[in-house]
C-alpha cells in the first residue's frame, strides 16, 4: 500500500479508515523439468532444469549410433514425437526420451564393382543390438560354379573371395537381442577376365598345316571378360524355338562382337595360304572338337535356351543352335556368306564356297553347303550332313 509491502500472506485483515488502493503482486513459481533416457546407452538428452510456469523450452534427444528416437513419454503417455519438441512447462515434470534399436541388416560392400582378384569386404551399416549374425554367399545363376572362402570379423565384418567371376547374392540375417530380426540381400558381380584355351584337332578334312603340337591339336587363347558375358546372358531376347520367334534367329549371330572379329582374324593369319573352302573346314573343325555338348535342360534347366556366340566360347559348352551361331558368326566375320538351316529339331550352317561338294541347300539360285557343328566325338566335313537329317526339309534364314 502507498509503495509499501503491508503483507506477504495471501490472506490479510486491515481496518478500513478511507479510500485505499490495495494490489496483490503474483510472481511465477519455478518447476523442475527432469529429462531421463530410457537407457544412456541408446541416446542423450538435453535442456532440463528449473523454469517458470508457463514458460516455453525446446527439449533435445539424441540417439546414439545404432539407435533411433521413438518419442517423449511422460507418466501418462506420449507427450511428443518430435525429437526437439516445444514444452510448455506447468508443472514439475519428468520426462524420459525412449530410443530403440535399428533394425538394419544393410551392408556396405568396400568395392561396389569388384573384381574376383580381390577380396570383398561387407562392412554392416549398422552392428549394434545384435544378439547373433550369419552371411550367406549363393550364386545367381544355376550353370555358374560357385566356389569361394569367407571370413567375419568380431566387429560383423563379412569378408569372402570368389575362385573365378561371378554374379551372386550376398545375404545377411540379424537377430538383435529385442527379439527382433531383419534380412537384407545385394547382388553383385565379382567380374574379372578369365582365360579360355581351345583345343581342336586340325588336320581333319584338309592336307594344309600351320603351328600345332606333334599331334596335330592346334590350341588357342582367348581373354573373355565376365561382366561381357553376363550382358549377352541377361539379354531379354528370345530364347527358344518356338514358331512365332522363327525372326529372331539370325540376331544371335554377333559377327561383330569383338571376340568374334578377332577370332576371324586369328583364323584369316593361320589359314593365309589355305583354299575358302579349308578355310572354312579350319573354323569347322575348331567348333566341333573345342565346344563340348551340353543339353540346355544340363545348362540351366530350361527345355530351350539359345546362347550367343560369346557365352558359347565362355562357357565352353553348348548344343547344336549354340555352335551354329557360333560358326555362323566367325565365318560371316571372315567374309563367307552362309545360312542358317533349320531341319526339325536340330540347328546348322550352310555357307556358299568354291570348290565343295556334298549336300548343299539352294538360296535365291545360289548353293549353300552344309555344316553340321554339333558332334559328341569325329568330325564332319563342309558339305557332310548326318544320316539323321539327309532326307528332311529345312527353313534357311539368310544372315545379311
Amino acid at each position: 500500500m502507498d509503495g509499501k509491502t503491508i503483507s506477504t500472506d495471501s490472506e490479510l485483515t486491515i481496518t478500513i479508515s478511507g479510500n485505499r488502493t490495495i494490489e496483490a503482486l503474483f510472481t511465477a513459481l519455478d518447476y523442475e523439468i527432469i529429462l531421463a533416457v530410457s537407457s544412456t546407452d541408446y541416446g542423450t538428452v538435453s535442456g532440463g532444469g528449473t523454469y517458470e510456469y508457463n514458460t516455453a523450452h525446446n527439449f533435445t534427444a539424441t540417439a546414439n549410433y545404432g539407435y533411433e528416437f521413438d518419442g517423449w513419454y511422460s507418466e501418462s503417455g506420449l507427450v511428443s514425437s518430435d525429437s526437439t519438441m516445444s514444452y510448455t512447462v506447468v508443472g514439475a515434470k519428468t520426462i524420459t526420451a525412449r530410443f530403440s534399436i535399428i533394425h538394419d541388416a544393410t551392408f556396405i560392400l568396400s568395392d561396389p564393382t569388384p573384381d574376383y582378384s580381390e577380396t570383398v569386404q561387407c562392412s554392416p551399416t549398422y552392428d549394434v543390438g545384435i544378439l547373433s549374425q550369419n552371411y550367406g554367399v549363393a550364386k545367381v545363376y544355376r550353370a555358374d560354379s560357385l566356389r569361394y572362402t569367407s571370413s567375419t570379423s568380431s566387429l560383423g565384418v563379412y569378408s569372402f573371395k570368389t575362385a573365378v567371376p561371378i554374379e551372386v547374392t550376398i545375404t545377411r540375417s540379424v537377430i538383435y537381442i529385442d527379439g527382433h530380426t531383419d534380412t537384407y540381400s545385394k547382388t553383385v558381380v565379382v567380374d574379372g577376365t578369365v582365360s579360355r584355351e581351345y583345343i581342336w584337332d586340325y588336320s581333319y578334312g584338309t592336307d594344309q598345316s600351320f603351328v600345332r603340337t606333334e599331334n596335330k591339336e592346334a590350341t588357342l587363347t582367348l581373354e573373355l571378360k565376365y561382366s561381357t558375358y553376363l550382358e549377352y546372358r541377361e539379354e531379354t531376347r528370345i530364347r527358344d524355338a518356338a514358331e512365332e520367334h522363327r525372326t529372331n534367329v539370325t540376331s544371335f549371330v554377333t559377327y561383330g562382337d569383338s571376340a568374334i572379329t578377332y577370332l576371324a582374324d586369328v583364323f584369316e593369319d593361320m589359314t593365309g595360304d589355305f583354299t575358302p573352302l579349308e578355310r572354312a573346314q579350319c573354323v569347322l573343325n575348331f567348333v566341333q572338337s573345342s565346344i563340348s555338348y551340353q543339353y540346355d535342360s544340363d545348362y540351366n534347366g530350361q527345355s530351350e535356351y539359345w546362347k550367343f556366340p560369346y557365352e558359347t566360347l565362355y562357357d565352353q559348352k553348348g548344343d547344336c543352335e549354340d555352335t551354329s551361331f557360333l560358326f555362323a558368326a566367325i565365318i560371316k566375320a571372315m567374309g563367307y556368306d552362309a545360312v542358317m538351316v533349320e531341319p526339325p529339331n536340330h540347328m546348322a550352317v550352310a555357307i556358299s564356297v568354291s570348290g565343295c561338294s556334298g549336300t548343299y541347300y539352294l538360296y535365291d539360285s545360289t548353293r549353300y553347303y552344309i555344316c553340321e557343328t554339333a558332334v559328341d566325338n569325329g568330325h564332319w566335313e563342309v558339305g557332310e550332313i548326318p544320316p539323321s537329317y539327309s532326307s528332311e526339309t529345312a527353313t534357311l534364314y539368310r544372315i545379311i
